[in-house]
């Protein structure tokens, strides 16, 4: 009788742990389990390894781009042109960065001088591990996509 309920008991704890584990995955790509808080992982220095637009590979249209969130919710992002000797700079004044909807997006907030108000950018989280950052964005109705590691 004893190894009945043993065995009952192994049965239940492993239904549950799948259950749980299955649960932990929050994003398309992301890690099933992680031991940092997702916050800790967007914070870091980012280059782009990947830069797609509706699909298509366009990396080899920049020189570089990188993306940086700090601690403090200053975020910056700065990018250069292939054969262009300017560096380009996120156009926004004072842009903040926090997690947003259920922490599957990043919120970028900015003070758009042209208007003077402030605007919203929504970056969509595809992968969030301590190595990579996949984010989603639309930029003038495209669809564009970066694969993000550290700098």
């Amino acid at each position: 009788m004893n190894r009945r309920i043993s065995f009952f008991l192994l049965a239940v704890i492993l239904l549950f742990s799948s259950a749980y584990l299955s649960g932990c995955k929050k994003y398309e790509d992301g890690p099933v389990i992680a031991f940092q808080s997702r916050e800790t992982r967007v914070i870091n220095d980012w280059k782009a390894f990947l830069i797609s637009k509706n699909d298509i590979d366009i990396k080899t249209d920049f020189e570089y781009v990188h993306m940086s969130f700090r601690e403090n919710g200053v975020f910056e992002w700065f990018y250069k042109l292939t054969g262009n000797p300017t560096e380009y700079k996120f156009e926004g004044k004072d842009p903040r960065w926090e997690l947003a909807t259920l922490d599957e997006q990043i919120k970028i907030t900015y003070l758009d001088e042209s208007v003077g108000d402030d605007r919203l950018l929504y970056f969509d989280i595809k992968r969030l591990a301590s190595d990579e950052l996949w984010i989603n964005y639309i930029d003038n109705g495209d669809r564009m996509s970066l694969r993000l590691s550290p700098r």
